[in-house]
């Protein structure tokens, strides 16, 4: 599929822009319009030039020798062309083999997932056009696990260079000691809605989306959605301050119903009338927020996942709400966001979770919402990543403690600024016969700091 924009609609297309829609694989597009008449790329254009990131850093964080194996790393990338910006764009290669203490040899199959990104301006603060971050292109060659990962920051001009970095979970396993399984096809696994919600009365836009005959899903058989994509952009030629920027990845369920609308996908194969459990199929609505001081402003939106699940599998999937804020007349804020969260800038929070009953288990942040909690601002700093975990379970025990590190921030870097940054975290945990493990949590060092 090739980028038809002509050198004159893509020039004006950097002026209305920006972010989403077209994922282009062996023939298959997804698009995703900002507006009718342009076609921009989620998460890139044909044609991005492939970048080399300007800080990576990746730890094993537990190993069990013939069985599995959790590592997890992060990446960073610059768009700094002088007033003309680009998306950016990452290929990743790693050596299982190399990379594991064991030698990794009795790796099977193997998977990544988006677990945090951020991104800043270099200079001063902005408005907001769009932003996004997404890990395409999953492939497995023997123990040579690749993707490509990538995103943008944008304003009205996409003039104005940035900083970009995204985190990344690799899980890794023998099928032959672990029932865990993973469809992380972009071609059946991307999921949007080109809609414009003109007639919605709230800032909340939902995804509701499907997949059907997977061949592992069954009664015998957990299954859950990996989160590998989100865009957010506005749906109108302008860019706007930022009040609030949020998204839920929706509990999954293996259930499916005939009649319903999935979004733009085609709807399940099934008789008129009929919903069906367990029949190959998962289902799950998300929801995004993007907003100003404003009740609503059309915008866009889009996700990419993966189908995990197996007999092995095991997940908690802790509830979670974004809620819009409401206008803010005269500075007063009227809405539902509190003063509680405290004062901007870079927000750290350990967290420990007990009595997980998995034999181990890992943080996935499938939720965020990060709010100003006066009124609107331009932003200048803005993103939430795990930044570490470790999982503790003594030999014997039925239970285990889950620790991770969880970072975020909204900022526009003016003193003064309060705001409320929340999470979600589901936990992905497996049973399996072996025990003991190798490895350890070294501490991941922060994505290198923009250039000023």
């Amino acid at each position: 599929m090739s980028y038809f924009l002509t050198h004159n609609v893509q020039r004006i297309t950097r002026y209305a822009m920006i972010l989403f829609a077209m994922i282009s694989l062996g023939g298959c597009s997804i698009i995703f319009k900002v507006k009718p008449e342009y076609e921009l790329l989620f998460p890139w254009p044909d044609g991005t030039p492939l970048q080399t990131p300007t800080d990576s850093g990746i730890v094993v964080v537990h190993e069990e020798p013939g069985s599995f194996a959790v590592l997890h790393g992060f990446a960073c990338a610059q768009s700094n062309r002088k007033g003309e910006e680009d998306f950016v764009r990452i290929h990743e290669e790693l050596d299982l083999a190399t990379e594991l203490p064991s030698g990794g040899r009795y790796i099977t199959d193997a998977t990544v997932f988006l677990n945090g990104w951020r991104m800043e301006y270099f200079k001063e603060n902005h408005h907001v056009q769009g932003f996004g971050a997404a890990i395409t292109n999953i492939d497995l060659d023997r123990f040579e696990l690749s993707w490509e990962a990538g995103g943008a920051l944008a304003e009205h001009g996409f003039d104005s260079g940035y900083s970009w970095c995204y985190d990344y979970t690799v899980l890794a396993w023998n099928v032959n000691q672990l029932d865990m399984h993973v469809d992380h096809s972009d071609q059946e696994n991307t999921f949007w809605n080109i809609e414009r919600y003109d007639k919605n009365t709230t800032a909340v836009h939902v995804l509701p989306n499907y997949r059907q005959n997977v061949p592992f899903i069954s009664s015998e058989a957990t299954v859950t959605v990996l989160p590998r994509a989100f865009g957010l952009a506005w749906g109108y030629d302008d860019d706007q301050h930022v009040l609030q920027a949020a998204y839920n990845l929706g509990q999954s369920e293996t259930f499916v119903q005939s009649g319903r609308a999935y979004g733009d996908l085609d709807p399940p194969v099934l008789p008129p009338g009929v919903g069906r459990v367990d029949s190959g199929s998962v289902s799950w609505d998300s929801r995004l927020i993007l907003k100003d001081n404003k009740t609503r402003h059309d915008f866009y939106a889009a996700e990419i996942v993966s189908v995990f699940g197996g007999a092995s599998v095991g997940v908690i999937q802790p509830p979670f709400t974004i809620t819009p804020a409401e206008e803010i007349d005269s500075m007063l804020f009227t809405g539902t966001i509190t003063g509680a969260g405290g004062e901007g800038g870079l927000k750290t929070e350990n967290v420990a979770i007990e009595n997980i009953p998995f034999d181990y288990a890992v943080p996935v942040l499938t939720g965020w919402s990060l709010e100003y909690t006066d009124e609107d601002h331009h932003v200048r700093d803005i993103g939430a990543r795990i930044e570490s975990f470790s999982y503790d379970k003594n030999p014997g025990d039925s239970t285990g403690t889950l620790r991770y590190t969880i970072s975020s921030i909204l900022d526009d870097r003016n003193e003064g600024k309060w705001t409320q940054n929340l999470h979600r975290v589901n936990i992905l945990g497996w049973n399996s016969s072996s025990a003991g493990g190798v490895g350890g949590q070294p501490e991941l060092k922060e994505p290198g700091g923009v250039v000023q």
